[in-house]
């Protein structure tokens, strides 16, 4: 009896890790489609965000070229949330890299847009960043 609970345990444990393989390879697969049809859109944008949190705590360099590229696009076709997003990200990125000079620098910078359209998200991220 021993031996069956043994290997029904071992049997429902060993597939855990491959369902959530599964469903990282599913989104890693979906989000390169977005990205290889080479459109400057949002949906783009929000696909390198997507890579960005996916890769930061596993690969942060990976993530940062992410956030760079989605960064650079928002900024191309003038997206501010997307611009919002990119700077939260840096912030995001450099405090956990215990550059927290940098963090603060690019916090203040989506705080900047709240003289104009600032979205109520990323200015709340920034601030929990800051510590406000």
């Amino acid at each position: 009896m021993k031996r069956v609970i043994n290997g029904i345990i071992f049997t429902v444990a060993s597939f855990i890790p491959l369902q959530n393989y599964t469903q990282t390879k599913f989104n890693e697969d979906s989000l390169n489609k977005i990205i290889k049809a080479n459109v400057s859109d949002t949906n783009t944008i929000r696909a390198y965000y997507a890579f960005f949190n996916m890769y930061r705590p596993s690969d942060p360099k990976r993530a940062a070229q992410y956030n760079q590229k989605g960064f650079d696009m928002a900024r191309k076709i003038k997206f501010e949330r997307g611009v919002q997003a990119g700077y939260v990200n840096k912030a995001v990125f450099n405090f956990y890299n215990s550059e927290f000079d940098s963090a603060l620098f690019y916090c203040k910078e989506v705080v900047k847009f709240q003289g104009g359209s600032v979205f109520k998200r990323n200015a709340g991220n920034a601030y929990n960043i800051m510590g406000a």
